[in-house]
């Protein structure tokens, strides 16, 4: 695997398109650097999409260092996804201030998408999407990731087009649907701060699956420690990607 981009808000957001009202802004925290701040409302979702796209081939890794302290039960979030991008001439006639993002893909694959809190409410603070609902006989406590503690979400998309998602280096989904064949992606991210800071941090995107992280097993417990980024980190463990996915 080798490093595709590497982005830490330093040279603002030239490298991106921002959208809503208000608009996104760079921040600096004391725990993650200079930050990206979506400054969402509550009225619409406030965010930057990447201005690259990229091939996922061989596989794709995003990592990104995310601190989500939610401090209400609503118009508090944080979205960071890769979507499907060959239908683009939607975003040159959206004023990318009023609505929602419209939809950059041609036809529906799989969700490749981190989201915390996973709904208004108590509820969405004991779970991230793409995740299930947790059972109602599990103890109703909200996950570490609320507390504003920076920590490390991966999307990986793996060869074949599934999509993983893992929070400081445990494996928390793989999906069953893959993503649309040839159909490069932008990064996507977008939320609402009201009230708080919902702050993305530096962020690599990695061509390929980097091995530090296990994908044969799927936790259900984020860990304390925030690990190293990939480039960091061991590349060798290429048996740790998931079982080959059944044939559609």
């Amino acid at each position: 695997s080798h490093l595709v981009k590497a982005e830490n808000w330093t040279s603002g957001l030239r490298a991106w398109k921002t959208f809503g009202d208000p608009v996104p802004v760079i921040v600096h925290d004391p725990r993650l650097g200079d930050a990206l701040l979506n400054s969402g409302d509550g009225s619409y979702f406030s965010g930057a999409y990447s201005q690259d796209r990229f091939r996922w081939t061989s596989g794709l890794a995003v990592d990104a260092v995310l601190s989500t302290p939610v401090t209400e039960l609503q118009w508090q979030t944080l979205d960071l996804d890769l979507r499907g991008s060959d239908n683009d001439q939607v975003l040159r006639t959206w004023d990318h201030r009023t609505g929602f993002m419209p939809t950059i893909a041609r036809s529906s694959g799989a969700s490749c998408i981190f989201s915390f809190p996973g709904r208004e409410g108590l509820d969405g603070l004991m779970t991230i999407i793409p995740l299930s609902a947790p059972r109602s006989d599990t103890p109703r406590q909200a996950l570490r990731i609320s507390n504003g503690e920076p920590y490390r979400v991966r999307l990986q998309v793996f060869p074949d087009g599934r999509c993983g998602m893992a929070v400081n280096g445990a494996a928390l989904f793989v999906s069953n649907d893959r993503l649309e064949d040839q159909v490069p992606l932008r990064l996507v991210t977008y939320g609402n701060s009201w009230r708080t800071r919902m702050l993305l941090g530096p962020v690599t995107i990695t061509e390929g699956v980097p091995g530090d992280i296990d994908w044969t097993v799927i936790s259900r417990v984020i860990p304390a420690t925030m690990p190293p980024g990939p480039t960091q980190a061991s590349n060798t463990l290429r048996n740790r990607q998931p079982q080959p996915a059944l044939k559609r």
